[in-house]
């Protein structure tokens, strides 16, 4: 007859196995230089595992801090087949600050004096907070919407051959215009100069109605 502890003895193995399926971690260094990174990780009791490959989700890359928590498996429970599966650094992560659904993407860089961070909230609107930032394309660029609004101290557009503007009313409704810029006269000036000329023969600058 098999006993109790016979049973035990056989499961035993199996029971290990199963419990070294998954573990947690601290990282220590960084390989990003192959296809795909590797990492070292100072696992239980001091345990340390090197070349350990992370798998990253597809178009989602990124390059942790020594000192950041690793999830890992352990196929068949082996520990010299350890794969890290998620990587977390709860230094860097913005405590309080999503609402139910919302979603942050961040660098360690985000600080509450400089923040840097892309975060689309509860509002259906998407924050973008950077220093500086730059869009290259290499064919073209479409923005669709019922409004859009640049500020700026300075805006800048640079066009190799021309600007084209299609609108039925172009209005400014402050400042001034002004063209071959700083050489020429603004359109406030000419509308001055217009406004205060007077024809051979006529008496005065044109009437109210007739000036620009």
């Amino acid at each position: 007859m098999i006993s109790l502890g016979d049973v035990s003895k056989l499961l035993a193995p199996i029971k290990r196995k199963i419990f070294l399926l998954i573990g947690r971690a601290v990282l220590t260094a960084i390989n990003d230089i192959n296809q795909t990174q590797l990492l070292q990780v100072t696992g239980l009791k001091g345990e340390v595992l090197s070349q350990v490959e992370r798998f990253e989700d597809y178009g989602f890359y990124s390059y942790p801090d020594p000192g950041a928590e690793a999830l890992l498996l352990f196929p068949n429970g082996n520990r010299d087949q350890a794969i890290v599966i998620k990587v977390h650094d709860k230094k860097y992560r913005p405590d309080g600050f999503l609402q139910p659904g919302e979603l942050i993407i961040c660098p360690k860089w985000n600080t509450g004096t400089e923040p840097h961070y892309i975060h689309f909230n509860a509002l259906r609107k998407i924050y973008i907070y950077a220093k500086d930032s730059l869009i290259n394309m290499e064919e073209g660029h479409t923005t669709s919407a019922k409004e859009n609004s640049i500020n700026g101290r300075n805006v800048y557009i640079n066009a190799v051959t021309k600007i084209l503007c299609s609108a039925p009313y172009l209005e400014n409704s402050s400042g001034d215009i002004k063209d071959n810029s700083p050489t020429t006269p603004s359109m406030q000036d000419m509308r001055d100069k217009y406004n205060a000329h007077t024809h051979g023969g006529a008496v005065g600058p044109p009437a109210a109605g007739e000036q620009m």
